[in-house]
């Protein structure tokens, strides 16, 4: 019964955010703020589906496979969110630049993209093993830790 109500909240996240970030871009008229709003809302939820439509499919039962193909097909999918989350962020980063017309130095924004450049970098290791049932956790923190400061 969890996974039915789980797998109806992410098909809602889902339609919900990729449905928002297209009403923001249709509504911008050009307009920056609500251009990379919307645009930060559909790699968000374009990123997310990557792992969540085949938990939403493996949860309902839709797919039937072997746990290695499950710990594949997820680990493929939440490399893929790790990246777009990053993007997500340094989009984010742009709409807060934008809104509050803040005084940043090039300085700031270099910081912002060397830490999504490493961070995505680390989480294209081999040595993180997205694909495998038991893949490490010192992978999962050393390449959460420019996520987290960024």
């Amino acid at each position: 019964m969890g996974t039915i109500f789980e797998s109806i909240f992410q098909i809602a996240y889902l339609i919900s955010v990729i449905t928002l970030g297209i009403i923001m871009i249709i509504k911008s008229k050009k307009r920056m703020v609500p251009l990379l709003f919307g645009i930060s809302g559909i790699v968000l939820g374009g990123g997310d589906a990557f792992h969540l439509v085949p938990r939403i499919m493996y949860g309902l039962d839709w797919v039937v496979s072997s746990e290695a193909v499950k710990a594949a097909s997820l680990g493929r999918g939440t490399l893929i969110t790790s990246i777009t989350m990053t993007i997500f962020y340094v989009l984010i980063y742009y709409v807060w630049k934008l809104r509050y017309k803040a005084k940043t130095t090039k300085n700031l924004t270099v910081v912002i993209y060397a830490l999504a450049a490493i961070r995505i970098a680390l989480c294209c290791f081999p040595q993180n093993m997205w694909t495998a049932i038991d893949s490490p956790l010192s992978w999962g923190i050393y390449r959460n830790i420019p996520f987290l400061v960024l």
